[in-house]
């Protein structure tokens, strides 16, 4: 975000500070680092009594430290320097909120040079003892003034609240020591607050810290000009390739809705994943306040047009494998899409082509028609599948919708008996996620649901109805990263002629993403040649507790359960295991040791997968 005016720039200038101060400490103590592996210098300054960080936060404060890599610096210039450092150290040591420190100094006269030392006794802290924050004029409070623990109430109670939480967290608080780069970053964080619910016009006419050094106290008072409170107006794109009514069906608020950072922030994540920009500039533009409203202005500059991806993949189930896509962000000036995708590996073959139309609607939903075909091989079946697809794709409500209409064609074999169908038929699938993050989460869970089915003589050569649920949950143990990761598959299909339905379409059990003291569709029901063929019912369950290490390193114990079964002979497995983890520039490499326990000589079954594991 930017906002051009001059008076809030400068006073956004102040979070800049805050930070520069807290990084302050860190970049000296990579120089007292650097200095303690060096040869003897001309002089060296040691500091006694303070930790590290402030210590080396000091050091970057004392003048007498430019002439250590001065071999030609003088006796004189060194002892008028040293002399100068106590009084430099003092004033280094206020902010932290030591002001009744002493310092006692001593200078060495060594072989080619100078040791400086310094004996500080910081003395007792300076503490809080007041905080007052007023609001001047218009403003998103009373008409006076405002306590740290007051909740603001004026004519706006949403925005108010907003601003009075930043209030209440204000640091430092009475009866905490006073840090003043805690200090300045508390307030450019109200500052913040007011221009984020409109007060574009806010300054700040009042910001005193008033020390008392006989008693160790000081009282802070801010005073606050907040101005009015300006609401969102016109809403203008410039630079833009794409059709501009299709970019403004994605703005979140309308002309005279009240001004909210966080709407803003909301345009500029939905245009930029529309992939179209590759700058996305959204502003308000301050210089043209009007009756109250502030226009707002997106400036957009186009992305790269067409995107490669490729990459190596590799799992215990897929064999080594090549994955890649070529991706056209926008194909015409409505911004349709096409992507064009394939993978090879010893089991797998994929390929696809897929052309996506956003509609104009908030929440960019889609509709997505693609042509498929596949060709994939295991130990227990064969198929080759040709498919047409539509699909709509968007929410309901807090969840991530898909609705599609599908045509499957092809030939099959499983168990050693041949088959082929042809298969019409809907489907549905919600999915929810709060996994964070998404590639390898600490916590959170996500839930994915799916219905399809089909009434026969309809385009398929049986009716079917079938409904899939899949929970993985993410549970954080400990201060470490340990945690605990669970999952639940249950299924079930209704079918009047099971031979008809393909592979992808019946149910499994065992693999690295399943059971895993059992190689990839080892388990299920068994047909006459005694192959297991698939089965019309899923329910599996897997616990599983990792434990970080050092590093990038972590081991993981787990227990997986369950079958794939028909009507009344659920037969449930146990397999229990362990594993390696390691998170490296690739991703996470998972490799697990499983063995089934609950049947008899079943050998130990080795899982390596690189890539998201849920």
């Amino acid at each position: 975000m930017r906002v051009r005016r001059k008076r809030s720039q400068r006073r956004l200038n102040l979070l800049l500070c805050a930070v520069l101060l807290s990084g302050e400490a860190i970049y000296a103590a990579q120089d007292d680092k650097k200095a303690a592996n060096s040869e003897p210098t001309r002089v060296q300054v040691k500091i006694l009594g303070l930790d590290e960080d402030v210590a080396g936060s000091v050091r970057r404060a004392i003048e007498l430290r430019a002439l250590a890599a001065k071999p030609s610096a003088s006796e004189a210039l060194i002892r008028r320097l040293h002399g100068r450092a106590p009084e430099q150290i003092l004033r280094a040591l206020e902010p932290y909120g030591w002001y009744s420190a002493t310092v006692e100094p001593f200078l060495e006269a060594r072989l080619g040079g100078f040791d400086a030392l310094y004996q500080v006794a910081v003395g007792p802290p300076t503490k809080v003892t007041s905080v007052a924050i007023e609001f001047q004029g218009a403003n998103p409070g009373d008409d006076s003034q405002t306590s740290v623990e007051d909740e603001i109430v004026g004519d706006d109670p949403s925005a108010n609240k907003r601003i009075a939480r930043t209030i209440r967290r204000f640091r430092p608080k009475i009866g905490q020591v006073l840090n003043h780069p805690t200090y300045e970053s508390s307030k450019a964080k109200v500052f913040q607050a007011l221009v984020s619910e409109g007060y574009l016009e806010a300054q700040i006419d009042t910001a005193r810290v008033a020390v008392s050094r006989a008693d160790q106290s000081a009282d802070i008072k801010l005073v606050f000009s907040p101005g009015q409170r300006y609401d969102l107006g016109q809403t203008r794109f410039v630079g833009s390739h794409v059709d501009e009514a299709r970019l403004a069906r994605l703005v979140p608020f309308q002309d005279g809705d009240e001004y909210r950072l966080s709407k803003l922030l909301q345009l500029q994540q939905r245009i930029s994943d529309t992939g179209y920009f590759g700058i996305v500039d959204v502003a308000p533009e301050v210089d043209e306040l009007a009756d109250g409203r502030v226009p707002i202005e997106v400036r957009l500059e186009p992305g790269v047009r067409t995107a490669y991806r490729a990459g190596l993949f590799f799992g215990t189930d897929s064999g080594p494998g090549v994955r890649g896509s070529v991706e056209r962000r926008w194909m015409n000036h409505r911004g349709d899409q096409m992507r064009v995708e394939a993978e090879f590996s010893d089991k797998f073959k994929y390929g696809a082509v897929v052309y996506t139309v956003p509609l104009d609607r908030p929440g960019r939903p889609i509709l997505e028609g693609a042509a498929r075909w596949s060709d994939r091989v295991t130990d227990t079946s064969q198929s080759k599948q040709k498919s047409l697809s539509a699909t709509y794709r968007g929410t309901w409500r807090k969840w991530t919708m898909a609705t599609s209409l599908n045509l499957v064609d092809g030939d099959f074999e499983v168990g050693e008996e041949p088959g082929a169908s042809t298969l019409l038929y809907p489907e549905v699938e919600l999915s929810r996620s709060t996994l964070r993050p998404a590639a390898d989460p600490r916590r959170g869970y996500s839930l994915d649901l799916t219905l399809r089915g089909a009434p026969g003589g309809f385009g398929s050569d049986t009716s079917f109805v079938q409904g899939l649920a899949q929970l993985r949950w993410v549970l954080p143990r400990g201060k470490k990263g340990d945690r605990i990761i669970l999952r639940g598959d249950l299924g079930a299909t209704y079918v009047d002629d099971f031979d008809k339905l393909p592979p992808d379409l019946r149910f499994f059990a065992g693999g690295d993403r399943s059971i895993r003291g059992f190689a990839f569709q080892e388990l299920g029901p068994e047909n006459d040649l005694g192959n297991v063929s698939g089965g019309r019912f899923l329910a599996m369950a897997s616990a599983e507790y990792e434990r970080r290490l050092t590093g990038p390193w972590a081991a993981a114990g787990f227990v997986d359960v369950g079958n794939a079964f028909d009507t009344g002979q659920f037969d449930p497995v146990v397999s229990v295991g362990a594993g390696a983890r390691w998170r490296g520039p690739i991703g996470l490499v998972r490799l697990d040791l499983g063995v089934g326990v609950s049947e008899p000589d079943t050998p130990i079954r080795l899982h390596l997968i690189i890539g998201s594991e849920l």
